[in-house]
């Protein structure tokens, strides 16, 4: 990793949120860019940005706007369609519908620092591609459904486990 990587992180609960923070404080060459409450935040926040986070990292489940519903506004935005975004969540169930849709990776929360720490450094040393000519139907029917654009770049996941 040759330069800072600024990381943005959506994220409603606050304990989630100071324990995501100090994980990321004693990651070297990484700095906070900023926190969004829900997607309606975060999507509010990137459009107003001069300069783009490199890699957001979002809880699933929230009020307002949950991180699929945002996620799917991310891709569609041709300013942010190419930021990694990477899924948080202690809802197993919600891993299958997060790697369908073409998150660049999930992490299941861990209840300790170090684990945390080690599980976005490891996303964070990345090098994530988007493949303009992926397809992904359910992503495509999703988008579909809610009157979207429908040619959607969908990036290969990965799957962080430590």
């Amino acid at each position: 990793m040759k330069t800072t990587k600024k990381v943005f992180l959506i994220e409603d609960d606050q304990d989630d949120q100071w324990f995501f923070k100090d994980a990321l404080s004693k990651i070297n060459k990484v700095c906070f860019w900023g926190l969004a409450q829900n997607g309606n935040e975060a999507l509010k926040q990137l459009k107003e940005a001069d300069l783009l986070p490199d890699i957001i990292f979002s809880d699933v489940n929230m009020p307002i706007m949950g991180g699929v519903e945002c996620y799917m506004n991310i891709l569609k935005n041709p300013e942010t369609k190419n930021i990694p975004v990477v899924f948080l969540t202690n809802d197993m169930s919600n891993i299958e519908k997060v790697l369908q849709l073409g998150a660049c990776a999930f992490i299941n929360k861990p209840s300790d620092e170090k684990t945390l720490r080690l599980k976005i450094q490891q996303v964070i040393r990345q090098e994530f591609y988007i493949n303009p000519f992926a397809t992904n139907n359910y992503l495509q029917s999703s988008f579909k459904g809610l009157g979207l654009a429908q040619n959607v770049q969908i990036p290969k996941p990965l799957n962080v486990n430590i």
